[in-house]
């Protein structure tokens, strides 16, 4: 996983997307 999965751009899709926010949650 590169660092743009941390840009608040992301974060929007991670709302929306609960296996994304398990995978930030591990690093």
């Amino acid at each position: 996983m590169n660092a743009r999965a941390l840009m608040p751009d992301d974060l929007v899709i991670v709302e929306s997307d609960p296996e994304k926010i398990d995978t930030l949650a591990v690093k």
